[in-house]
């Protein structure tokens, strides 16, 4: 409880922000992989979707997989897992103050093991 208590000033602050919205920043990760985009996205639905305490949602995207954890309405976590041929692309975009509550750790850490 206190943690949601402690949680909710900052998603009032961060605004209401969209999968565009994030999309419209630099990313805080853009690597690539030479795993297919499903065996990414099942590793990231294993790993990274059990350590958040907030929901997260995996929908196909053109040519991959978008993943992203909300509240509120607000996009916290966007994960963008494109397949470009020979190699997978990895686009990671957060709200700093949001990932900082995140328990178990380095979020970057979990999603570079996927990769």
């Amino acid at each position: 409880m206190i943690r949601l208590l402690t949680l909710a000033p900052l998603l009032l602050a961060a605004g209401c922000v969209t999968s565009n919205d994030m999309r419209s920043r630099a990313p805080e990760l853009d690597a690539t992989s030479a795993r297919s985009a499903k065996d990414i996205a099942g590793c990231l639905g294993t790993e990274w979707a059990g350590k958040t305490m907030m929901p997260v949602t995996s929908v196909p995207a053109g040519d991959g997989y978008a993943f992203s954890s909300s509240s509120n309405g607000n996009v916290n976590i966007l994960v963008d897992v494109i397949d470009e041929g020979e190699q997978r692309r990895v686009k990671v975009y957060f709200i700093k103050a949001i990932v900082s509550l995140i328990p178990e750790g380095d979020h970057l850490k979990l999603i570079r093991g996927c990769l």
